[in-house]
């Protein structure tokens, strides 16, 4: 049977549980497989729900359907009894380094509806072509993890278990594609070639760094196809504000990857 994490810390009812419900939101089933998969925004989730919709039996034509995704984030939520008695279960870890980044560069430089809704959250009359990522991280350091968003909130609050059949990572994505492939778990489809969320494709290598660079102007590099690196978007300041909101983070990657995919050596 399986442990969970959230669901007995607090003595309340279950559905009053925020941590535990938060947690269940993200845990999607693999219905052929009896299995469970964590998404978490950021970590190759589109192209993991994309290929949980093809395996149970939703998306056909993927070139035609691959949009259905994301009006379908909880289709495929699992119930406690679920939760409880699958046999196989996975979620996958990226270096908070890069994750933090990638959100910044797509959901804030892109101009997205979420960017401006925060920018409305935390200011008066604020342009968010002013913004920068290190701004950003000092916006993210004020407000409480349940108060964040889902794209920057910790990936510790995405455990919906204590422990996982397994835990992969993005910067190792094609060894759990073939793990999944190999169990008879999941066949991976790759999402990029129709949602476009990826930011890589318009990166390129630049000697400045750009953490105090505006929106205004990483905006017109992206229409280039030259935005920065993730490692260009760091100064000493925000790798410390990183390694400080996300240092439970930085511990569970640790734990089980070691510190060699990281983008940069942590503390220093």
């Amino acid at each position: 049977m399986n442990k969970l994490k959230f669901a007995g810390r607090f003595d309340c009812q279950l559905s009053e549980n925020t941590d535990h419900t938060f947690a269940v939101s993200h845990a999607l089933n693999i219905y052929g497989a009896n299995a469970i998969y964590s998404y978490i925004p950021k970590n190759a989730c589109s192209t993991l729900r994309l290929s949980l919709a093809v395996a149970n039996g939703v998306v056909t034509d993927v070139p035609s359907q691959h949009n259905w995704i994301h009006q379908n984030n909880s289709s495929f939520v699992a119930n406690l009894r679920e939760l409880v008695s699958v046999d196989y279960s996975f979620i996958v870890l990226r270096c908070p380094y890069r994750r933090i980044a990638s959100t910044f560069l797509d959901k804030f430089v892109s101009l997205s509806n979420l960017s401006v809704r925060f920018i409305e959250s935390q200011y008066v009359d604020f342009n968010i072509l002013n913004m920068n990522f290190l701004r950003f991280l000092k916006n993210i350091k004020r407000q409480t993890d349940r108060n964040r968003d889902h794209h920057w909130k910790t990936q510790s609050a995405f455990w919906v278990f204590e422990e996982y059949s397994e835990v992969f990572s993005v910067e190792c994505f094609e060894e759990a594609a073939n793990t999944l492939k190999n169990k008879k778990i999941l066949d991976v489809v790759d999402a990029r070639l129709y949602t476009k969320h990826s930011v890589q494709s318009s990166q390129s290598s630049h000697d400045e760094c750009f953490s105090r660079t505006s929106i205004r102007v990483l905006n017109a590099m992206k229409q280039k196809s030259n935005l920065p690196q993730y490692e260009s978007m760091y100064c000493e300041e925000a790798k410390a504000l990183v390694e400080d909101i996300y240092k439970e983070d930085f511990d569970t990657y640790e734990k089980h990857f070691g510190q060699r995919y990281f983008l940069f050596k942590r503390g220093q």
